[in-house]
Parts: structure tokens; sequence; C-alpha cells
């Protein structure tokens, strides 16, 4: 069985992308993997924040756990009533390393992720998860880019 991996973020592109992926899944019997990928750095400063203003700090188990959820009702809504067997997972880690190194544990034979639209200068100070995805993924990788 074919397994792709659709990374997840609040994008109309990866909404678009993820209607695709769904698309050409059910004919071929695929499963689907709705990731929602947090950067662990990104996580640090929610919890400074968080114990700055007092807040309940949220523990690794439930970052991942809300990012699955997250993923969850994204996949809901992107696969409706389509005859596509799927599941929703949360990672909390270094970005966008994470992704390539779950698809690769997972067995996945495709990615399909939004990119965004930097440039050459921007990528070089930023990075690009897409492009990282592209360079390191040995299978095949779809992206979309976002606006």
């Amino acid at each position: 069985m074919e397994t792709y991996l659709v990374v997840t973020d609040d994008s109309d592109a990866t909404r678009d992308l993820g209607a695709y992926a769904a698309e050409i899944a059910e004919p071929l019997d695929a499963e689907l993997i709705f990731g929602r990928f947090v950067d662990k750095d990104e996580y640090q400063t929610r919890l400074q924040r968080a114990a700055s203003t007092s807040r309940e700090i949220e523990s690794v188990e439930e970052a991942i756990e809300h990012a699955r959820e997250v993923a969850e009702e994204f996949a809901d809504d992107i696969v409706g009533d389509r005859d596509v067997p799927y599941r929703s997972v949360g990672v909390v880690d270094s970005m966008p390393r994470s992704i390539v190194e779950f698809a690769r544990d997972e067995g996945v034979d495709q990615i399909f992720i939004s990119g965004e639209r930097r440039s050459p200068t921007g990528k070089a100070i930023f990075g690009d998860r897409a492009q990282h995805v592209i360079l390191n993924f040995d299978g095949f990788v779809t992206v979309n880019k976002s606006d």
C-alpha cells in the first residue's frame, strides 16, 4: 500500500494540496498521514511566553497531542466522505529535519507540503522547509506554493 504524508498548516495552499492528495489516494487505496509538525524552538518560545505571563505551561506531550488534534480536524475536513484510510499525527522536534525523518520511519512514498515564496536571500537566511524536504527525502515530493 502506498503511503502519503500531508504536512498540514493553516494556509489555503495546504488545504488545496490536502484535497489533491486525498483525490489521488482514493482510487489507489493509498493511506494518508496528516502531520502537524511544530519546531521545538517555537515550542520553547511558547513556554517562555507562558511562563512570563503566568499562564499554565503546556508539556511536550500536551503540545504533541494538540498538534495531532489540529491535524485530525484538518484531515476530517479534507477527507470528508471519501473512502480513504488516514491517520493524524503531531510532532514536536527540529524542523524541517523531523518531517524527513518521520517520513522515512513511516515508509512514506510521497510527501505533500506547502512552500513559501521567498527570495534566494530569504531562503539563505531563514531556510525553507519545502526545499529541505525536496533535497533530503528519497521519495516524491509535491509542493504547492502559498502566497
